[in-house]
């Protein structure tokens, strides 16, 4: 069998998708330096950035050609290369957020 992965290591070299929630300490980091990090990722096909006060997602999908493309959504994320998709709605289930 396979070795179980390393609990501790904060690596995500084989990633498909990473998802990061959005906080005002770290929104800066997470949209400018980790997705330049992320994008040097050969395996990510997905980035997607929760906000936090909404229910809204900004994605960034690889293409079959490299390119990096980025689209925002407050209903259904789609997981590039792949037929997964995740709804918001279930995401952001029982949240409530300030008018």
């Amino acid at each position: 069998g396979t070795a179980p992965a390393d609990q501790t290591s904060r690596s995500a070299t084989d990633a498909l998708a990473i998802f990061e929630v959005l906080s005002r300490d770290t929104a800066r980091t997470d949209r400018v330096l980790k997705l330049a990090e992320y994008k040097t990722l050969p395996s990510l096909r997905t980035y997607v950035l929760l906000e936090q006060t909404e229910r809204r997602a900004t994605v960034y999908s690889r293409s079959d050609d490299g390119s990096w493309e980025e689209t925002s959504s407050s209903d259904i994320v789609r997981l590039a290369g792949t037929d997964a998709s995740l709804d918001l709605a279930d995401i952001y289930r029982g949240l409530t957020f300030a008018a």
